[in-house]
């Protein structure tokens, strides 16, 4: 009994100690507490509770501190654009998160100062630059060639920044890689 009197807690009502659970699980419980809280309202019970959250004291045992947020670094290669890449920003953007542009020179440089690194959807060879000509041959057998660019314009982390993304892995960091990406992440940093 409580300040407002007694109170019944019916389904859906969030676990506080355990928040995954199967989707089947909690639509199953929403149709549960939906007929417990019209047949106990038909019935006149008051203090019925369904979808209850829980107060910041409910566990004080449970200990917690403030989450801060992921520094996230998102890949931008030199050259040709990357409409992956265009949509990845958008969503951040859209959803309010902070991301930094890196490119092939800050990759070089290592990844310090941040907690993810996006790599959008690309081949290995865009991502490194190495066997770019080779790549457009087997992907288009002919039929379109890699662009022919003046040496400035070239883009490519390397195996240096190859080197410097393993690194940033060894030392916590995670790596999203997107759909193509996802062959670098194999080939380069050994992924299963």
């Amino acid at each position: 009994m409580g300040f407002y009197g007694s109170r019944f807690f019916i389904p859906p009502n969030s676990d506080p100690l355990n928040e995954v659970a199967d989707p089947l699980v909690w639509t199953e419980q929403k149709h549960y507490g939906a007929q417990m809280a019209i047949r106990m309202a038909s019935e006149g019970v008051s203090g019925v509770e369904q979808a209850a959250v829980f107060p910041a004291d409910f566990m004080p045992w449970f200990s917690h501190s403030p989450v801060k947020p992921l520094r996230i670094a998102m890949y931008r290669r030199g050259w040709g654009g990357n409409m992956d890449e265009g949509w990845t920003r958008w969503l951040l953007e859209q959803y309010g998160f902070e991301y930094t542009t890196v490119t092939d020179k800050e990759v070089k440089e290592g990844l310090e100062g941040s907690d993810v690194f996006i790599l959008p959807s690309d081949p290995p060879a865009l991502i490194t630059g190495e066997g770019v000509e080779e790549w457009y041959e087997k992907r288009f057998k002919g039929a379109y060639t890699a662009p022919i660019l003046p040496p400035e314009y070239k883009t490519g982390i390397g195996e240096d920044g190859v080197g410097k993304v393993k690194e940033f892995v060894d030392k916590g960091g995670r790596v999203l890689a997107l759909y193509e990406s996802c062959e670098f992440a194999v080939e380069k940093l050994g992924v299963p």
